[in-house]
């Protein structure tokens, strides 16, 4: 989120030539603390997720290394999904 800020900072000096003041005053008034916990919220969770994926492709593969290939492949995208549908769950319920 700090980066993100950051990066909105530099972008609005440098594209939109607005002064840092500017920004900051802007920064106030659209800038909500329940910001802060959506994002960590919602990051926690794709953790999590990303972890549980992970650990039961990586548990159920067999012997090979062609196994632990497809056993990768499939965590790999299992975790995409999931942070899709976690994403929209995430939407819809604090927003």
């Amino acid at each position: 989120m700090a980066v993100g800020v950051g990066a909105g900072w530099i972008t609005a000096i440098n594209l939109l030539d607005l002064s840092t003041p500017e920004f900051l005053k802007g920064l106030k008034q659209f800038y909500r603390f329940k910001d802060i916990w959506f994002g960590l919220v919602k990051s926690m969770s794709f953790g999590f997720a990303i972890a549980l994926v992970g650990c039961a492709c990586g548990l159920g593969a067999r012997q090979g290394a062609e196994a632990v290939g497809r056993a990768t492949t499939r965590a790999v995208v299992l975790g995409a999904q999931l942070i899709l549908v976690l994403d929209a769950f995430w939407a819809v319920v604090l927003l």
